[in-house]
């Protein structure tokens, strides 16, 4: 089913208006029009009639010539059998009356009522003519120089010049209508354009909303209602545009909730069982002899590193589950030079087992400070590490305190190919991930441990190493 466009609907309403108007005023102006000449008429009449009541005038052809030039009507002279005695026609008239057969000249006395002063002339045709005439009875004291007696005077006076002017008369208003109706087009059709060409953009903007895109532009076209319009339309997409990341991240949470019990159960019996194997060949170690080689110190000594690493892992699988959960963690107060310490020890293992460069520029006074809670920090810095030295091949950590804002900083940069561009705005939300074998819970960690330490992490590209910063709430030990 064909719609009608919004040009469509302007425009009509307009021009049937202009329509309406053009023609009421042609129809007021022929109805003034007639009126007039309908006066005139009777002005005309009521002058002739009143000229021949009071003056003795002789009717001979050269006075009836006269007074049909004068007053502009056609003068026939009647005899006293009813008769034509002459026709006399003004100079000007365009077209002379010629005598009619003596049937037809009956008919046409007999339409004419004689002349009185509230007697209106009556309308008659003569050929192909139509006149208004009025009918003069009465003895003319003087005779005609023929000897004829003229008993009667027929005056008819042309219609068709009053025809002319009530034409004239609604001949305007028609044009000026005309000419109005095609400006009105003109200016209504480019005016609607206008605002269909807006209309339509922010319909597209609209569906583009409804489809689930969410990035318009204002179409600040001007100060109007349709400007305005847009306006809203951009903050209602902007909203929800906010609305749908805060969904997003609230339903990675809950799956994350969801997933987190049962991966944290299997991990805690294969961490246990694989402890509980290191323990027993560390054991044994022991027992073989009293005095170990070299050989078996190293291997006790790797068996210790290896028994540390799945008990960090233990506490790492408790504290994601409280994190995710929103539940308070059990940690405890650490200082940060205690928090670096511990990480290097841990760390730099990794980093020489996988033969990468781990460098690590530590800022002065960390023992002086301390975090609320340290085994969120390490959990959080060991994370942002792992993931540097799986992307390049030199990660560098910087560790520093600003005491004016009471706030630590940890930046982790590595030299790797950087990140995809598809997950740069969403990195930090659950799931997101661009390695074949990742899970995306990682950085999601980092936010939620850096939102509980009361601070942010960031994401940057810095010439051709890839920034993490990491901030959080740092205070003064306390000194006795």
């Amino acid at each position: 089913m064909a719609h009608a466009s919004l040009q469509q609907k302007l425009l009509y309403p307009i021009l049937t208006a202009v329509l309406l108007a053009t023609v009421a005023i042609s129809l007021l102006a022929y109805g003034l029009a007639k009126s007039n000449a309908e006066a005139e008429w009777e002005r005309r009449f009521q002058a002739i009639g009143t000229l021949v009541d009071r003056e003795n005038i002789p009717l001979a052809p050269n006075v009836l010539q006269l007074l049909a030039n004068l007053t502009s009507a056609h003068w026939i002279a009647i005899g006293p059998d009813g008769s034509q005695l002459s026709v006399v026609s003004p100079a000007e008239a365009t077209s002379k009356i010629a005598a009619t057969a003596a049937g037809e000249w009956d008919d046409l006395v007999s339409q004419l009522s004689e002349w009185s002063t509230d007697q209106r002339p009556r309308r008659v045709r003569m050929g192909e003519h139509w006149f208004r005439g009025i009918r003069l009875n009465r003895k003319f004291p003087r005779a005609r120089p023929d000897g004829t007696t003229v008993s009667g005077l027929v005056v008819l006076i042309d219609e068709s010049k009053a025809q002319q002017t009530i034409v004239q008369s609604i001949a305007l208003p028609i044009s000026v209508g005309m000419v109005a109706i095609g400006i009105m087009t003109v200016v209504t059709f480019w005016t609607t354009s206008r605002w269909a060409k807006r209309i339509g953009r922010l319909q597209k903007e609209v569906n583009l909303i409804a489809t689930g895109h969410f990035q318009t532009t204002a179409l600040a076209d001007g100060d109007d209602e349709l400007s305005r319009l847009s306006q809203d339309v951009t903050e209602m997409s902007k909203q929800l545009s906010e609305s749908w990341q805060k969904l997003r991240r609230l339903h990675g949470q809950q799956m994350l909730h969801n997933l987190s019990g049962g991966m944290a159960h299997n991990l805690r019996n294969t961490l246990t069982g694989a402890r509980m194997a290191i323990e027993l060949a560390s054991g044994a170690v022991d027992s073989d002899s009293q005095s170990p080689s070299p050989s078996q110190r190293l291997t006790k000594q790797r068996l210790e590193v290896a028994i540390r690493q799945i008990e960090q892992a233990e506490a790492y699988i408790k504290r994601l589950l409280l994190l995710v959960q929103g539940r308070p963690t059990d940690g405890c107060r650490m200082s940060l030079a205690i928090c670096v310490q511990t990480l290097q020890a841990t760390l730099d293992t990794t980093a020489a087992h996988r033969q990468k460069r781990l460098e690590w520029s530590l800022g002065a006074d960390l023992d002086e400070y301390e975090v609320g809670d340290g085994e969120t920090l390490l959990a959080a810095v060991s994370n942002l590490v792992w993931n540097g030295l799986e992307a390049g091949q030199e990660v560098v950590v910087l560790v520093s305190i600003d005491q004016d804002e009471a706030l630590g900083r940890v930046v982790v940069s590595d030299n790797g190919p950087g990140l995809a561009a598809e997950v740069a705005g969403t990195l930090f939300e659950p799931f997101v991930t661009t390695k074949p074998d990742g899970s995306g819970l990682g950085l999601a960690y980092v936010a939620r441990a850096a939102q509980l330490l009361g601070g942010t992490v960031t994401s940057r590209r810095v010439e051709s190493r890839t920034e993490f910063e990491l901030t959080f709430r740092i205070e003064r030990k306390f000194q006795p």
